[in-house]
């Protein structure tokens, strides 16, 4: 599988980081932009297991009455010792369109996943880190640690 470009993975880090300092029992964080225009971020890490870890990260809006996710990306989470963890982007969710790709056919009981469909997975690397990069300038004092030094 292809994971998300340095530059991604350092902004996915810091989302991870503010969503782990959130109070309460879910690990999850909303985030605003200080720019009219953009939607909320929503960042929530939703299941977790030596050392992996399924995280959500969505751009959402409300439509009629639903929250609708613009877009929700599904991402994997492998931790390593000493080092950036490496992002895999999984499933993408458009619910405005309706659009919904996923990559794989379903995880194993260690968050692996069975079956990739590798040329898709990839697609959603590339675009995840065009995404995660207009990210840096949406949030920019929630991850200005994010920037690359």
């Amino acid at each position: 599988m292809r994971a998300v470009n340095e530059m991604a993975a350092r902004v996915l880090e810091r989302l991870a980081e503010l969503a782990e300092l959130a109070d309460g029992e879910k690990v999850a964080v909303m985030l605003s932009s200080p720019s009219k225009g953009i939607m909320p971020l929503h960042v929530e890490r939703v299941a977790m297991m030596e050392g992996r870890e399924l995280w959500t990260v969505s751009h959402t809006h409300a439509q009629n009455g639903d929250l609708m996710r613009d877009p929700e990306v599904e991402f994997l989470r492998v931790r390593w010792r000493d080092s950036l963890s490496d992002w895999y982007p999984l499933s993408f969710r458009q619910d405005g369109l309706p659009i919904g790709v996923r990559s794989y056919v379903k995880l194993d009981g260690s968050l692996e996943p069975v079956s990739v469909v590798r040329r898709r997975q990839s697609d959603l690397a590339i675009f995840c880190g065009v995404w995660m990069w207009n990210m840096r300038w949406q949030f920019p004092e929630q991850l200005k640690r994010a920037k690359k030094k």
